[in-house]
C-alpha cells in the first residue's frame, strides 16, 4: 500500500491497539507491530499522530498509553504487553526526540562521518540526545 493511501483508520493496527480488541494477545500483536513500523521507517509515526483518537486524547506518551492502555493497563504486572504498550507508544509520541533526527536527516547521510570541525554526525547526534535523559 503506498504511503499516501495509509490512514489512521486502517482497520488491522488502528482497530486493533484500543482497549475493546477482543484479547490482550492482540493488542499486543499490534504493538509489536507499530515498533517495528515506526523504526524500520522513519516518518511513519506520523500516520498515527494524524488520527483523530491520538489528537483528541493528547500526542504525549501518557496520553496515548492512556488512550491505548484503558483499564487493561492498570490490571497488568510488568509484563510484555505492558513493555510493548510504552514501547509503542514512545515510538509514535517521540517525546525525546530521537525520531525527529533520523527524520530530519538526509538518507545519505546516515552512516557519513564528518570531517572534523564540520559539526555532529547523525549518531553522535542520536547519543548526545540519549545523554540528555
Amino acid at each position: 500500500m503506498p504511503y499516501r493511501e495509509l490512514s489512521c483508520s486502517h482497520p488491522s493496527i488502528q482497530a486493533d491497539v484500543f482497549p475493546r480488541a477482543e484479547t490482550v494477545i492482540t493488542q499486543l500483536r499490534a504493538f509489536k507491530s507499530i515498533v517495528t513500523l515506526a523504526t524500520r521507517f522513519p516518518g511513519l509515526r506520523h500516520v498515527f499522530l494524524r488520527c483523530k483518537h491520538i489528537q483528541a486524547a493528547g500526542a504525549s506518551k501518557a496520553d496515548i498509553v492512556d488512550l491505548w492502555g484503558g483499564p487493561k493497563y492498570a490490571s497488568t504486572d510488568g509484563s510484555e504487553w505492558e513493555f510493548f504498550l510504552e514501547y509503542a507508544a514512545s515510538c509514535v509520541c517521540d517525546e525525546d526526540d530521537l525520531a525527529s533526527v533520523v527524520e530530519n536527516s538526509k538518507l545519505e547521510k546516515l552512516g557519513y562521518v564528518p570531517a572534523w570541525g564540520e559539526g555532529y554526525s547523525i549518531i553522535e547526534r542520536l547519543l548526545v540526545a540519549t545523554m540528555s535523559w
